[in-house]
C-alpha cells in the first residue's frame, strides 16, 4: 500500500488548472489517495479598506470569499467527477507559508503539492523565497511543481549529501532514496542517484594546514566509496549511480538539464557540510531546473 493516503494541493487562488493540480490529480489516481484542495488567499486592498472602515472591509472580504468558495467548490466537483475523492477549504492568509505549515500540523496529510513560484530578486533578498520557507518549515514532504512539468514524473533524480552515519540505522540520505523510490514506483518513473563532490568546499578554512593532491584524492576516494555503499544498500544499479566532481549546485543543475530530469528529490540539512536547505535550495528555487520534492521535517 502506498504511503500517500491524502494529498494536500495548495490551489492557485484563481482556481484554474495549473501544473500542480494536474500533478496532484495524477498522483491521487496513481496511488488511490484522496485530494484536499486548499486556497490560501489574501487581497491587500481589502485589508487596507478594513483599517479605515471595518464594516466595509468585512463586507468586501465576505463577498470575495463567498465567490472564491463557489469557484473552489466547482473545481472540487470537477475532480470528483474524474474519479478523485476530493475535499476543499479556503483560508484567508497574508503569510501563506506560515498558514500552510500550521494547516498541515492540524490535519492528516501525507504530501503537500504546490506550484513552484519564482519570486523577485528583491523579495528573495529581504525575506527569502516563499517556497523556500515552506520546504524548510513544513513537517510533511513538499512537492513543488514547475510550469512545464508532466502530470506524473518520468525521469527522477535523488540527490544525496553523504552525511555521516551515526547510531541511527536510517540516515537522511536513506530517507531521500526511500521517498524517491516510492514515488518512482508509483509513477513507473526512471530513477537515478547522484552525489556532487566538491572537495575544495571550505578549503579557505584549511589554508593554514597542509593540503595537496594526495589528500584531495584520498577524500575523493572515501566519498566515492561512501556513495557506492549507500547505493548498494538500496540496490541502485550501477548505470543509475552518478558520482560527480565540482561545485554542488552547478553540477546537479547541469545533470538535471543534460539528462532532462523532471523531478529532483532532496533532503534537509541540520548543520552537515552539504547545505541542502541553505544556499543549495535557495538557488534551486530561484532558478528552478525542474520540479522539486523535499523531505518533511518529521520524516520517519
Amino acid at each position: 500500500m502506498s504511503n500517500y493516503q491524502r494529498i494536500l494541493l495548495v490551489t492557485d487562488p484563481s482556481c484554474r488548472p495549473t501544473p500542480a493540480l494536474y500533478r496532484a490529480k495524477a498522483l491521487a489516481k496513481a496511488c488511490g489517495a484522496s485530494l484536499h484542495l486548499v486556497v490560501f488567499d489574501h487581497v491587500e486592498a481589502i485589508s487596507a479598506l478594513t483599517v479605515f472602515n471595518k464594516d466595509a472591509g468585512t463586507l468586501a472580504r465576505e463577498g470575495y470569499l463567498a465567490k472564491k468558495r463557489e469557484q473552489l467548490a466547482g473545481l472540487a466537483h470537477q475532480l470528483s467527477g474524474q474519479g478523485v475523492q476530493t475535499s476543499h477549504d479556503l483560508v484567508w492568509s497574508q503569510h501563506p507559508h506560515v498558514s500552510i505549515r500550521e494547516y498541515v500540523e492540524d490535519i492528516a496529510i501525507d504530501l503537500v503539492v504546490k506550484d513552484l513560484k519564482v519570486e523577485s530578486q528583491l523579495k528573495c533578498a529581504l525575506i527569502g523565497p516563499t517556497d523556500w520557507h515552506l520546504v524548510r518549515e513544513c513537517s510533511k514532504p513538499v512537492m513543488l511543481v514547475k510550469d512545464d512539468a508532466p502530470p506524473l514524473p518520468k525521469k527522477m533524480l535523488a540527490a544525496v549529501a553523504l552525511e555521516p552515519v551515526g547510531e541511527d540505522d536510517m540516515t537522511r540520505d536513506d530517507r531521500v532514496i526511500r521517498l524517491a523510490s516510492e514515488l518512482a514506483m508509483i509513477c513507473a518513473a526512471e530513477l537515478d542517484l547522484v552525489h556532487a563532490c566538491d572537495i575544495l568546499a571550505g578549503y579557505e578554512l584549511m589554508q593554514e594546514y597542509p593540503w595537496d593532491s594526495d589528500i584531495a584524492a584520498a577524500l575523493q576516494k572515501k566519498r566515492s566509496q561512501d556513495f557506492d555503499d549507500l547505493a548498494g544498500r538500496h540496490q541502485v544499479p550501477g548505470r543509475h549511480r552518478h558520482f560527480l566532481l565540482g561545485p554542488t549546485v552547478q553540477r546537479v543543475e547541469d545533470f538535471v538539464r543534460e539528462n532532462e530530469i523532471d523531478t529532483l528529490v532532496i533532503g534537509r540539512s541540520e548543520g552537515y557540510a552539504f547545505p541542502w536547505l541553505g544556499s543549495f535550495a535557495e538557488t534551486l528555487l530561484s532558478q528552478p531546473a525542474c520540479s522539486i520534492l523535499t523531505l518533511g521535517a518529521n520524516a520517519p
